[in-house]
C-alpha cells in the first residue's frame, strides 16, 4: 500500500513538473529554467555552453536567459536538461518592453497633475516654466518664437519669461513640447488681441533706416533721433564705398552694407528677425557678439552689421 501511495505521489510530482512549462523536459532541469520552454536538450558528457548554443542555432546569452543556472560559469550537469527554445521561438509579449535612451522629447499622451492653480498642466514641458501658466500651446516643427508670440498676441520679452528653458535667442524651442502662451491674470483672450496689429516685417526693396528697429510690443517701427535726413552717419568710408558708423564691435566684416545701433533689451534673435537674416549670418557678420555663446557679447550703443 505504501508503494502504491508513493508511486502515485511521484506521479503527481511529475505532473506538477510538467505544468511549469509549455513541453514537459526529458530528464531533470534546473527549478530557476524559464517556465515557458517549449525546447530542451539533455548533456551527454563533455559539451560546453558555447558548443550547445552553436548546435541549437542560439547565443550563450540567451541560453543563459533560458537557463539562469548556467549563468555563473557554465556549470553543465550530465544528465541533465537545459532549455534551447522561449515560447516556440514567438516574440514573448508579457515581458515588458526594453527603454532605450532617447534625445527625443518624450511622449505628450499623458496629462501632469492639476497644480494649485487649478489648470491641468499638458506633458511634456521644458524645465522652468511659470507654475501660474493657464494656457498652453504644442510646438511644432518650423515653429519661432516670434510667430508662436505674434499668434497669442503676447511679446517676445513676455514668452521668454514665461519659457525660460527656450533661451534668449529661441535657440533651445524643441517641438512637441508644450510651452506657455498666458498666466492667470493676463487679459483675455479679447484684449490680448489688440496689442499687436503690425505684421512681422517681410523681406522687401524697402530699406530700413540704420536707426530704427521693429518694436514688437508696440508693432511698429522706432527711430532714434538723428541730426540729418540721411540714413547713413557721416564716418570713415572704408574700402567697399560705404560709410561705417562707431563705435563696432571687433571683428566686424569689412563688406558691410548696412547697419543697426543696438539699444538696451535687444537681443541677437531680434535684430535678426527684424531684418529678415539667418541668425547664423548676423554672427558671422558680427563675430564679437556670440563671444560665449548665446549672444552674451552684444553691447548696447553699439553697430551691428544686418547686411552685406
Amino acid at each position: 500500500m505504501s508503494a502504491i501511495m508513493l508511486a502515485a505521489t511521484l506521479i503527481v510530482g511529475l505532473i506538477s513538473l510538467a505544468s511549469a512549462y509549455i513541453v514537459e523536459p526529458p530528464t531533470t532541469a534546473a527549478a530557476d529554467t524559464i517556465q515557458d520552454c517549449s525546447a530542451w536538450y539533455v548533456v551527454a558528457g563533455g559539451e560546453s555552453c558555447a558548443s550547445i548554443a552553436a548546435d541549437q542555432f542560439i547565443t550563450v546569452d540567451q541560453l543563459n536567459a533560458y537557463n539562469p543556472s548556467l549563468s555563473s560559469g557554465c556549470k553543465l550537469v550530465t544528465g541533465n536538461s537545459y532549455c534551447i527554445e522561449q515560447n516556440f521561438g514567438f516574440p514573448v509579449t508579457t515581458l515588458p518592453p526594453t527603454t532605450k535612451p532617447t534625445s527625443t522629447p518624450p511622449p505628450k499622451t499623458t496629462p501632469a497633475p492639476t497644480p494649485t492653480n487649478g489648470i491641468a498642466t499638458p506633458k511634456p514641458i521644458q524645465t522652468g516654466m511659470v507654475s501660474s501658466c493657464d494656457e498652453f500651446y504644442l510646438v511644432v516643427k518650423d515653429d519661432t518664437c516670434y510667430d508662436i508670440a505674434e499668434k497669442y498676441s503676447i511679446s517676445l520679452d513676455q514668452f521668454y519669461a514665461w519659457n525660460p528653458a527656450v533661451g534668449t535667442t529661441c535657440g533651445k524651442l524643441w517641438p512637441e513640447n508644450y510651452v506657455c502662451v498666458s498666466i492667470i491674470g493676463f487679459p483675455v483672450s479679447s484684449s490680448k488681441t489688440t496689442l499687436i496689429t503690425t505684421q512681422k516685417p517681410q523681406s522687401s526693396s524697402f530699406v530700413i533706416p540704420p536707426t530704427c528697429r521693429f518694436n514688437l510690443s508696440k508693432g511698429q517701427y522706432t527711430c532714434d533721433p538723428s541730426p540729418t535726413k540721411t540714413t547713413k552717419p557721416t564716418t570713415t568710408t572704408t574700402g567697399n564705398g560705404i560709410v561705417t558708423p562707431t563705435p563696432i564691435q571687433s571683428g566686424m566684416v569689412s563688406n558691410c552694407k548696412k547697419f543697426y545701433k543696438v539699444v538696451s533689451g535687444d537681443g541677437c534673435w531680434a535684430i535678426s528677425n527684424s531684418y529678415n537674416i539667418q541668425l547664423n549670418d548676423f554672427y558671422k557678420w558680427n563675430p564679437a557678439v556670440n563671444t560665449g555663446g548665446e549672444c552674451k557679447g552684444l553691447q548696447a550703443t553699439v553697430w551691428v552689421c544686418i547686411g552685406v
